[in-house]
């Protein structure tokens, strides 16, 4: 069976910040960002570890 997800910054990403080493899963909301460092670490860590499987999550800096 292959597992698939697919996750999306909740709006918008935050061009100048750096990887603050926290983030969280959630529905959209127009003024959260995430840096893409962050994104970036979301993604490889559901990639080792699934939570979510067959579906579309958000994800923004905490």
């Amino acid at each position: 069976m292959t597992n698939s997800y697919r996750a999306s910054a909740r709006v918008d990403f935050d061009h100048d910040a750096g990887r603050t080493g926290t983030y969280r899963t959630a529905p959209g909301d127009a003024a959260s960002r995430i840096s893409y460092a962050d994104f970036a670490v979301a993604l490889i860590d559901e990639i080792d570890s699934p939570h979510h499987h067959r579906t579309h999550i958000g994800v923004e800096t905490r």
